[in-house]
């Protein structure tokens, strides 16, 4: 089975698929467990106000989560898989229980123990725009 680098370098040969989907953000949130260690989540949109909105759900029973920030890409969908990647080649766990807010099954919230923290979270987004040929432009939620 080929590693997470293995899966990264054959996405960047072949980025046609990814190319069709157009342009939008890439976003990172976090949230926090019933055991207060945070999650965090990076997905991508092609309207922001969508998400925030459907993000409300969760947040209107008292469950929190955090907007950290989003930049716009061209290859939103090829970005988002290679950030995903990263954090499965540092061993991040993929959370999966129901959203206390919205009972709701997100998937991808990943719990890191990586060094750095959400700094090292912009870092790795940072480093895949800019290697997929876009400007990291961090934009505070």
């Amino acid at each position: 089975m080929p590693d997470a680098f293995e899966k990264q370098i054959t996405l960047l040969g072949k980025p046609d698929h990814y190319v069709k989907e157009g342009e939008g953000s890439i976003y990172a949130v976090v949230r926090i467990d019933p055991s207060g260690a945070p999650q965090v989540k990076v997905g991508h949109t092609n309207c922001m106000d969508r998400r925030k909105n459907e993000y409300l759900r969760c947040e209107s029973t008292g469950h929190a989560v955090y907007w950290q920030f989003h930049c716009k890409v061209e290859k939103r969908m090829l970005v988002e898989r290679l950030i995903h990647l990263t954090f499965m080649d540092l061993n991040a766990t993929v959370v999966r229980y129901p959203c206390p807010g919205c009972g709701i099954r997100h998937r991808e919230f990943y719990s890191l123990d990586i060094t750095g923290g959400l700094d090292a979270v912009e870092d790795i987004m940072a480093f895949w725009v800019w290697a997929t040929g876009g400007e990291f432009e961090k934009r505070r939620v």
